[in-house]
């Protein structure tokens, strides 16, 4: 399965060199292993996110009713 990505031209530059400096076959072939190398870190971000969010809609929710009880 191909995927594209459409990256600018400075992140494009760079990964090029980079691919030339460590004598990679291809800028590809770093991309491809940024991505897989970092997937799991990002998906753990973005649920540490999801979790610190949805905590704070409880914390909100939860001090709403305190306010309309008192009322």
């Amino acid at each position: 399965m191909q995927f594209k990505l459409r990256l600018n031209e400075e992140f494009v530059a760079r990964i090029e060199e980079l691919a030339l400096k460590y004598n990679r076959r291809s800028a590809n072939e770093i991309a491809a292993e940024i991505v897989m190398e970092f997937l799991d870190i990002w998906e753990q971000a973005e649920a540490a996110k999801r979790g610190i969010l949805d905590q704070h809609k409880k914390l909100v929710k939860q001090s709403s009713a305190r306010i309309a009880r008192k009322s």
